[in-house]
């Protein structure tokens, strides 16, 4: 007992030593303010065409501070998930500004999108439309961190219907736009950005902090990258990944965030209330990301709600006479295995071919 004692003792201290320095010293701003981690990422690329992304972050954070301090004005707007964030200048024909989020719920399509129409007036809205949002049973929970401004936004869209208003949650260390954050504490990479910053305060050693962003839109080998419009550059090694390396994921993939599902009518309406609300202003366009064939194969059988979706999103918009380009089928756009990352997300030749084929429909 005394020797564990005597061994968990320093343990302990040291460990909190390390956390104490990096919450005060907090090199890149992760902990207080606005000087925090997707601050400093916002400001970075109001600078260059390019960010590096090194790192966790809360990618609706880093979409607040952009629209903060960005005088971008695209042509186009994006909303929806890591799914359609392929979609920008490389892959259409207009100025874009991509707002994808991983994981997006309807709740990030409007506080998002609000945010934007703050400060940009756009000639057309692209939505990005996904079926984990119609899925009543989803655990998603990253939308949290908007969840304010959703709230304020959802009266306007459904001013009698209170029930779409959430009672307002209290983020806990296991939330993960919390634990990205605080899981810092005790980081190797973070104690060393803290001891050099510590260093440079105090004189005894004189460097540059490391710039994260790039005019450079060549791919890196273990970073991401996001573009000025918001879409983004895969790793190589993640770009590069091999067919098999995809199929022995087709489960997870067939599987992540549409467990259990459940179409929800009222998200439907939701959703039709809030293209109700842009059609007033705005030309508005929904897109079908496809899957990767194997997942959606899988998904015919397992999850037959995601063909179900499809067929209810098209009513809807032709009721609306808005357009839907792509499909959840990546037979029906001709995409096939080469032209996807992983089990969900088209690589640009999809995206393009998609778009090419919707011009040429007459």
């Amino acid at each position: 007992m005394h020797f564990l004692k005597w061994l968990l003792t320093p343990t302990f201290l040291l460990l909190s030593a390390i956390a104490a320095l990096n919450c005060f010293v907090d090199p890149t701003g992760i902990f207080y303010g606005s000087d925090k981690l997707e601050y400093a990422m916002a400001r970075e690329l109001t600078e260059k065409n390019n960010l590096v992304v090194t790192g966790n972050f809360n990618d609706r954070e880093f979409i607040r501070y952009r629209l903060l301090l960005e005088d971008y004005q695209p042509d186009v707007l994006v909303s929806g998930s890591s799914r359609i964030m392929q979609i920008g200048m490389r892959t259409y024909p207009e100025k874009v500004l991509n707002l994808g989020v991983s994981c997006a719920t309807l709740q990030d399509h409007i506080a998002l999108l609000f945010m934007a129409l703050k400060k940009i007036t756009p000639k057309k809205i692209i939505l990005g439309i996904d079926p984990m949002i119609f899925n009543a049973n989803s655990y998603e929970m990253r939308w949290h961190s908007i969840e304010r401004e959703y709230n304020e936004y959802v009266k306007q869209l459904l001013p009698n219907s209170p029930e779409y208003i959430t009672q307002p949650s209290v983020p806990t260390i296991f939330d993960s736009y919390v634990w990205d954050r605080w899981k810092h504490l005790l980081s190797m990479d973070y104690t060393i950005a803290s001891y050099h910053k510590l260093m440079k305060l105090s004189g005894l050693e004189n460097i540059q902090p490391t710039s994260g962003a790039s005019d450079n839109d060549t791919p890196l080998p273990h970073s991401d990258k996001i573009r000025k419009d918001g879409s983004l550059v895969y790793n190589s090694t993640y770009a590069n990944s091999s067919k098999e390396e995809i199929d022995a994921k087709i489960p997870l993939y067939s599987e992540y965030t549409l467990e259990r599902f459940s179409y929800s009518e009222n998200r439907m309406i939701l959703l039709s209330a809030l293209i109700d609300y842009l059609q007033k202003r705005f030309t508005v366009e929904i897109f079908l990301a496809p899957y990767y064939p194997g997942v959606f194969e899988v998904m015919k059988t397992k999850v037959p709600g995601v063909q179900h979706v499809e067929t209810e999103v098209r009513a809807m918009a032709k009721e609306k006479n808005i357009p839907v380009i792509g499909s959840y089928n990546p037979d029906t756009v001709h995409c096939t295995n080469e032209d996807f990352y992983d089990g969900a997300h088209p690589k640009d030749s999809c995206i393009q071919r998609i778009w090419a084929n919707a011009r040429n429909v007459p």
